[in-house]
């Protein structure tokens, strides 16, 4: 794999900043009902749009390594491709994904800002 994306930093609501290491490893610990579980969702759904509706996080910073080409040869090498004759480009399928390929180049892109 050429391509990779981790977390960089996690700005929580009250501005304490978790740096987070590319190769490390984050464990979230606590009492029932303080939060795990709502950190995580709000992590995911962070990764996938922004979002200023979040509770526990303010924002993150996403920090990648590889180009948009080499994101969408990685995902070439763990899909099925899909040719539309109505689209130019292909779309990857896999197990609970269908990626078309100018919106993986466009999330990378994305993710970047």
């Amino acid at each position: 794999m050429n391509s990779r994306a981790w977390i960089k930093t996690i700005t929580m609501n009250d501005d304490q900043i978790i740096n987070c290491n590319k190769n490390g490893i984050h464990i979230f610990v606590g009492s029932n009902n303080v939060g795990k579980s709502r950190m995580l969702n709000e992590l995911e759904q962070l990764c996938r749009r922004k979002n200023d509706t979040n509770i526990i996080i303010k924002e993150i910073s996403i920090e990648q390594e590889g180009s948009e080409d080499d994101v969408v040869n990685d995902i070439r090498n763990f899909s099925q491709i899909k040719i539309n004759n109505s689209s130019p480009l292909p779309t990857y399928i896999g197990f609970q994904y269908s990626l078309y390929e100018e919106s993986i180049k466009y999330d990378w892109r994305d993710a970047q800002t």
